[in-house]
């Protein structure tokens, strides 16, 4: 919306208008250029669809999942079984 003697510089509004679709380019495309209908500027977007995932990517997904689970799992068993096994050598060679 112009006020006052902004009407006389529209190329400022359009700028801010086409920064604000680049800003949204990610998540929305624009379906209609900046248009002046009187004090007013206008420009329409539209959402990007999303593609509904397939019953194989859900699978794969919660496969990947629990992989990864499981390897930080085993990862955290062994440093703490590292770190016992070093705990008990420790004491005996104190003693030495």
């Amino acid at each position: 919306m112009f006020r006052g003697r902004e009407i006389t510089h529209p190329e400022l509004g359009r700028a801010v208008l086409q920064r604000m679709s680049e800003a949204l380019s990610d998540v929305a495309t624009q379906e209609r250029q900046p248009l002046m209908e009187g004090r007013r500027m206008d420009i329409i977007m539209t959402p990007n669809p999303i593609k509904p995932k397939t019953k194989t990517e859900v699978k794969t997904e919660a496969k990947t999942a629990v992989k990864t689970e499981a390897k930080t799992e085993t990862k955290t068993e062994a440093k703490t079984e590292v770190k016992a096994v070093t705990k008990e050598k420790e004491p005996q060679n104190a003693k030495a």
